[in-house]
């Protein structure tokens, strides 16, 4: 958890957004994937079911052109779909990723 929100403070400060740090309730498990600070990249799971994961993706720099600002997208959503979050949505993703991760168990 911690290094994510340094990853978020660390993007806040290169691209002078306003990115909230992200909280997951503590049953729930969020591992950072190295890329760049441009587009970050994480996986969050449960705690008793690791093999269930959820990609989330951080696209600074609209680099896949979805919205045309900065947004979070997971995959899958509580349909199997990708998903996307404005940037300042941090509670709807969270809540989403719950929610998805708590039907696939």
């Amino acid at each position: 958890m911690t290094q994510i929100v340094s990853n978020v403070v660390l993007a806040n400060q290169l691209t002078g957004l306003k990115i909230k740090p992200i909280f997951f309730p503590n049953q729930y498990i969020a591992q950072l994937i190295p890329k760049d600070i441009a587009d970050m990249r994480f996986i969050v799971y449960h705690k008793s079911y690791p093999d269930i994961k959820i990609s989330v993706y951080l696209d600074i720099y609209q680099n896949l052109g979805y919205v045309g600002k900065p947004y979070w997208e997971i995959y899958p959503d509580v349909q199997g779909e990708p998903k996307r979050f404005l940037i300042n949505k941090t509670e709807d993703l969270v809540r989403n990723i719950t929610m998805s991760l708590d039907i696939r168990r």
